[in-house]
């Protein structure tokens, strides 16, 4: 049985928060209830909340949460969510003492970290590095022009699977130890706006081969006109997108890479012109979108009747 409540800014618990926060109570056995004595709380959504410790404190008898969301909470309030039980805490904001506060909440599983910039780095990114169960982490420049130093992210966790970077890191984004000494670990990975040097796709294949789920968006290349797939690379990925990459005019597919590829997503390769050599080679493809690229892509890609070769793919967008 699930059902859910929530309360507003009135509500004499939350009447300092300024927007509503939601709960999501979760019960699935009446017994399992009356054994915990409290039930769990999905989801807690604090939004710029200036919660007083006594208001949060009452939050952490109501229940423990499985995620914690605290967009934009007083930063000086986030230590005070160490009283909440959660293994997520999303969208929160970095500050000079987020990672000091963090090293306390050993059991967060899900972490999404906004706005961080360069002179945060070094602090947080070596705490993170401490966190036991972290699985999945997200972080997010607090502009474009932000760089992002990922050195010191070297991750103790053994269960760190999922990783989104946002941010222009640099040049030796690969050589960094989160995926020189963890890459193999990784399932899934997004990297945006970062710098990946030439040959990326080859080099990345070196350090995460594992991967289930790629998003390149808006990497930088160092000019790199082509992105090569080598022969038998990338085994287990099941998605593949490649985004706003205007410099590349070329993609190559080596024989016998993506063998278990299920999604390719071509988007905004504005000067991509020609067909993927070996596309055609992916058996196991169900969806194909190639969106947003250059004017006489479309033409070429009739020219070559595409559309014939690729008749396994069941949702095409040409």
């Amino acid at each position: 049985m699930r059902c859910g409540f929530r309360f507003n800014g009135q509500a004499n618990l939350a009447r300092s928060c300024s927007v509503v926060a939601v709960y999501q109570l979760v019960c699935e056995d009446p017994s399992e209830v009356k054994r915990r004595g409290r039930p769990l709380l999905e989801r807690l959504a604090l939004h710029r909340c200036q919660m007083a410790e006594a208001a949060l404190l009452a939050l952490s008898k109501i229940g423990s949460y499985a995620a914690i969301e605290a967009a934009m909470v007083a930063k000086s309030k986030i230590s005070n969510l160490m009283e909440l039980s959660a293994t997520t805490l999303e969208t929160v904001e970095a500050s000079k003492d987020l990672g000091e506060h963090l090293e306390k909440m050993i059991q967060l599983r899900n972490l999404w970290i906004g706005n961080i910039k360069a002179v945060h780095c070094a602090q947080l990114l070596a705490s993170l590095s401490k966190m036991p169960l972290l699985y999945s982490l997200l972080l997010c420049a607090s502009d474009e022009e932000e760089k992002l130093n990922i050195e010191k992210l070297v991750p103790t966790s053994t269960m760190l699977q999922k990783l989104i970077i946002r941010g222009c890191t640099s040049e030796s984004t690969l050589e960094c130890p989160v995926f020189q000494d963890h890459g193999r670990r990784l399932k899934y990975l997004a990297l945006s706006r970062c710098h990946l040097g030439h040959d990326a796709l080859e080099r990345l294949e070196k350090c995460v081969p594992n991967l289930t789920y790629l998003s390149l968006n808006k990497v930088h290349t160092n000019g790199a006109h082509t992105l090569v797939l080598p022969a038998k690379s990338f085994p287990l990925l099941k998605t593949l997108v490649l985004r706003n990459m205007s410099n590349v005019n070329l993609l190559k597919i080596g024989a016998d890479a993506l063998k278990c590829i299920e999604g390719l997503y071509i988007v905004s390769l504005s000067n991509l012109k020609s067909v993927p050599e070996g596309i055609e080679s992916l058996s196991s493809l169900k969806k194909l979108t190639l969106l947003g690229l250059h004017n006489d892509f479309k033409a070429e890609w009739n020219k070559k009747r595409m559309h014939e070769k690729m008749k396994h793919v069941t949702e095409l967008r040409v």
